[in-house]
């Protein structure tokens, strides 16, 4: 069995080779999310990798509890949607939109912030 290296490029821009670090941080489809990601937690000034959100969601934890979970959440929802809509372009031929996504993102985030419960502390504004 041969590996055709067409096959394994993104299947989010069919440009360059699939790799997580291409897939979540350097895709244009990716970069387009993260965008409207940042914009909605108003973290605009943070790189696109893994280590740049990750610090910018760390160095809000100590000033406001609420946004720092907001921001983890949403993190994690838009590393999971990318992930999925990877799969599906690339095993069930089904493509979505960025703003598609991201409305998928910021639905799921919302629903699960409904089921939290934030108790009066020092960090929450």
């Amino acid at each position: 069995m041969t590996v055709n290296i067409e096959d394994m490029r993104c299947p989010l821009c069919n440009i360059v080779q699939d790799t997580h670090t291409h897939l979540f941080f350097e895709c244009g489809f990716s970069l387009q999310v993260w965008l409207k990601v940042k914009a909605y937690i108003l973290i605009t000034n943070v790189g696109n990798s893994w280590m740049d959100f990750v610090l910018a969601v760390k160095s809000i934890a100590h000033m406001r509890l609420e946004k720092a979970v907001v921001a983890s959440i949403l993190f994690g929802a838009t590393v999971y949607f990318i992930w999925q809509e990877r799969n599906n372009r690339l095993f069930k031929k089904k493509w979505r939109p960025v703003d598609q996504v991201f409305d998928i993102i910021f639905s799921t985030t919302r629903l699960k912030l409904m089921t939290l419960k934030f108790k009066d502390s020092v960090y929450v504004a």
